[in-house]
């Protein structure tokens, strides 16, 4: 019976402990990958591929990676088709268990002809992530000239799949497509939405009790407006109501997520502040939800204006953890014109919680792109997208994944808290700080050990950016900060003394 208590103690402790992992990976030494696909299955983490194999190859495989909770990789399969590109799909989420056995992925194969003959693609492998058969659904009457995308899908409670994507005709106009596919591969119907000339479908959601929430895109060449446009329907796909989102510049695409604990749409995007197209402006964070009858409970809009360097800032896709708290992921571009990934949590009610920026190369010119997120067992994420580096950072394009624990920590107590990640040495309760939370007036204890000279403490604010540094006088036993202020949010108190980082509170 001791042996047994034993092993129920220890295999308790493993399962709740936090694990960290900063990586890159590439199909081969010179191939140029990217991925927008994670998910946690069955104690591991699924990450989905798209490379070429060099610069002058333009056909796109497509492999599977899977990852222990510690990072290290411990299978890939490649899936390759002689003159065709074969790609995963532009958004997290289109990767899918179905079944104890199998699981599900849309994306797109392409065939070059005089033009491109593109068709939406439906994968079902089984649990060693080898394909079980491949499904494409497209035009098939000549000249080919309308080209089919499947960018992301759900299962209905009937276990069919909802494929939400693009349909696109000679490159003229564009309709968002929603296609009702049943488990064996058979499409049972299909059904089209616009507002405009070039529509986009993003995500769509299973409703429960029927119906399905779709989120929808509109665009126009070389301009600086674009929309969202939010649609629910029915069992069949037709439509039951419609709501336009954003404006009134150039926004970025809607991504979705359902919030069980009150049966709402929770969306995210991006959206400018200024009068440039989407892929060179300043941009803020724009989180949304929706109940199911088109009800709005709240629209919140996130980061500063221009002056704090939000330059290209982009929402790349969504999550709720098990606690139903959100978490946003993306990239922004710093002052020197170099990306770096980015998660930004906030409670279901909408309110941010912290933002962190993250990066694995060192080179000032590398670029960071994180562009999908999962909840993880432990409490923590783990997001997927590449790496572009550069000069010192040696090697080719490769697909980046990290895991972080439930503040965002790249690693025990290392936490990104302005333009530089901050190490700082945390006892076991940490900074002392009450009233907390407050609104109006906290006091900071200053540990016994710190009494002396050169004694300072600096906050910081979820952003990053600093709110406000304190010397502490020599001898003081606690310092009382009015914060009656300041804005609502969580922030981080950082001690130093003689240079050295000594210990942090929120």
């Amino acid at each position: 019976m001791r042996k047994l208590l034993v092993i129920i103690i220890f295999c308790h402790l493993s399962s709740f402990s936090q694990t960290y992992f900063n990586n890159r990976y590439g199909a081969s030494a010179n191939s140029l990958d990217a991925s927008r696909v994670i998910i946690y299955d069955n104690n591991n983490f699924i990450v989905q591929d798209a490379f070429v194999s060099s610069y002058s190859d333009n056909l796109i495989k497509l492999s599977m990676m899977k990852l222990n909770v510690f990072g290290y990789l411990t299978d890939t399969k490649m899936f390759i088709e002689n003159e065709l590109s074969v790609s995963q799909s532009r958004n997290n989420g289109s990767l899918k268990r179905f079944s104890s056995s199998s699981l599900y992925s849309v994306g797109v194969i392409r065939k070059y002809n005089s033009w491109v003959y593109d068709r939406g693609s439906l994968f079902k492998f089984d649990n060693s992530l080898d394909t079980i058969w491949t499904k494409k659904f497209g035009e098939a009457i000549m000249p080919l000239d309308t080209n089919y995308y499947f960018e992301h899908f759900d299962l209905n409670e009937a276990k069919d799949l909802i494929v939400i994507g693009e349909i696109n005709m000679q490159g003229e106009s564009s309709e968002v497509l929603l296609m009702k596919i049943d488990s064996s591969g058979n499409k049972k119907w299909e059904r089209y939405y616009e507002s405009g000339p070039f529509n986009l479908g993003t995500n769509v959601l299973s409703l429960p009790g029927g119906g399905y929430a779709l989120s929808c895109f509109k665009w126009q060449f070389q301009s600086t407006i674009s929309h969202n446009y939010l649609i629910r329907t029915d069992s069949l796909g037709n439509e039951l109501w419609r709501r336009y989102i954003g404006g009134p510049l150039d926004d970025g695409p809607l991504f979705l997520a359902w919030s069980a604990s009150d049966s709402t749409i929770v969306g995210a995007y991006h959206t400018a502040d200024s009068a440039l197209t989407n892929s060179d402006s300043y941009n803020r964070l724009a989180l949304i939800k929706v109940d199911v009858d088109n009800n709005l409970v709240y629209d919140k809009k996130f980061m500063p204006e221009k002056d704090y360097d939000q330059w290209n800032f982009y929402v790349y896709g969504i999550n709720i953890d098990a606690m139903n708290n959100i978490v946003v992921v993306g990239s922004t571009n710093e002052p020197v014109y170099h990306s770096e990934g980015y998660l930004f949590k906030f409670t279901n009610a909408g309110d941010s919680l912290w933002y962190r920026q993250y990066k694995i190369g060192t080179d000032i010119q590398t670029d960071h792109y994180l562009t999908g997120v999962t909840p993880a067992p432990d409490g923590g994420y783990a997001a997927v997208g590449y790496f572009i580096p550069a000069f010192s950072d040696t090697g080719n394009q490769d697909v980046w994944v990290i895991k972080v624990d439930s503040m965002g920590c790249i690693s025990e107590g290392d936490c990104w808290l302005g333009n530089r990640e901050i190490t700082a040495y945390q006892s076991k309760e940490g900074l002392k700080i009450y009233a907390n939370p407050s609104s109006g007036r906290i006091n900071i204890e200053v540990p016994q050990d710190d009494r002396g000279d050169d004694y300072v403490l600096t906050i910081w604010d979820l952003y990053g950016r600093k709110a406000d540094e304190v010397i502490v006088p020599p001898g003081a036993a606690n310092v009382g900060i009015d914060i009656s202020g300041w804005s609502p949010g969580l922030y981080t108190v950082v001690s130093a003394s003689g240079g050295k980082f000594k210990g942090r509170g929120k």
